[in-house]
C-alpha cells in the first residue's frame, strides 16, 4: 500500500498488479512527482530487502525505516540495537521535522502496535552546535542518562558514550559514526565525526542532531507513572526491576513495561 504525504489518501479506485521485483522502480517512479510517500512492507526483512533495492536504482533518495518490534512483549528480552535506533529515529524525525523527498517504509505489523504519546517525543532531542553556550556538559550528560544511553569507558557501539574531562565522546542513535565533542570553559570548541575501532578522527562538523535511544526516556514523571502502575498490578516477582527504574537506571527489557510508563499510548 502506497500513499502520498500531501494528501494522506488511499485511492480505492486504482488498483496496481506489482511483482515484488517491480515495486522498488514503481516506488522510484511515482517519487519523482511525489517527494513524499509511505510504503507499506509485509515484513521487516522485506522492508530490509526494498531499502536496498531502492538505494541502487536512485542512491539519492532518504528513506525512513519503521520496524515492528523484533521481539516478544512482556518477556525478558530487548529489542536489538538496530531495531530500537530504527523505530526511535523514525519517531523522532516524523514528530518533529519536516519530511521532505523522503520514502517511509513501514512493516505491516507494527500498525497494531502501541507507542509512546507524540507528546513524549515532541522536542525530545538536543541540537549541539559548536561555539554553543546554552549547554554544558552536565545538561548533556543527563539527557543521556535519562535516554537509555550507557557510560563506558571507551565507545565503540552505538548508544555508548563517554565523559574524559571537557570532552565527552557519544555514539548518537541517529548517525552512523560516534561524534567526539570538546569544551573550553562554557563553549563547545569542536564536533567531529570519529571512528569507533581506531578512535581516530574522520572529519569536522559543525553541529548535529542528539537524539534519544529509547521509545521510552527516564524522566521523574515516566519513573513515577511507572511506580504508581507497578504498584497497582502487585508485581512481587521482581522488586530488582522496580527499584532500578525508581533510580532512573535502564534495564534488560524495559521495553516491556512501555504501558506503564505512559497514562495512554498511540
Amino acid at each position: 500500500m502506497v500513499f502520498s504525504f500531501d494528501d494522506l489518501k488511499v485511492s480505492d479506485k486504482i488498483t496496481y498488479q506489482l511483482s515484488p521485483d517491480s515495486i522498488p522502480w514503481f516506488l522510484n517512479t511515482i517519487f519523482q512527482n511525489n517527494k513524499k510517500l509511505c510504503f507499506f512492507c509485509k515484513n521487516n526483512q522485506s522492508m530490509d530487502s526494498l531499502e536496498i533495492s531502492l538505494k541502487k536504482i536512485n542512491s539519492t533518495i532518504n528513506i525512513i525505516k519503521f520496524p515492528s518490534r523484533d521481539f516478544q512483549m512482556f518477556s525478558d528480552l530487548s529489542p536489538t540495537i538496530t531495531n530500537q535506533t530504527q523505530r526511535i529515529n523514525a519517531l523522532t524525525k516524523l514528530t518533529n521535522f519536516k519530511i521532505n523527498d523522503t520514502i517511509v517504509l513501514v512493516s505491516f505489523s507494527s500498525l497494531i502496535e502501541m507507542i509512546p504519546p507524540k507528546s513524549s517525543l515532541h522536542n525530545n532531542f538536543i541540537h549541539i552546535k559548536k561555539n554553543c553556550k546554552s549547554l554544558d556538559s552536565n545538561k548533556i550528560e543527563q539527557f543521556l542518562i535519562n535516554n537509555s544511553y550507557e557510560r563506558v569507558d571507551v565507545v565503540r557501539h552505538k548508544l555508548d558514550y563517554s565523559v574524559r574531562g571537557s570532552v565527552i565522546d557519544i555514539f548518537p542513535s541517529n548517525h552512523e559514526f560516534p561524534i567526539r565533542f570538546d569544551f573550553f570553559v562554557d563553549k563547545i570548541e569542536s564536533i567531529r565525526v570519529f571512528d569507533s575501532m581506531t578512535q581516530l578522527s574522520k572529519s569536522n562538523i559543525d553541529n548535529f542532531y542528539l537524539f534519544q535511544a529509547s521509545e521510552i526516556n527516564l524522566s521523574k514523571e515516566l519513573i513515577e507513572n511507572f511506580r504508581i502502575t507497578y504498584r497497582q498490578e502487585n508485581f512481587k516477582e521482581n522488586q530488582g526491576i522496580y527499584e532500578s527504574i525508581s533510580s532512573g537506571n535502564s534495564i534488560q527489557g524495559l521495553e516491556n513495561f512501555l504501558p506503564f510508563f505512559f497514562k495512554k499510548l498511540n
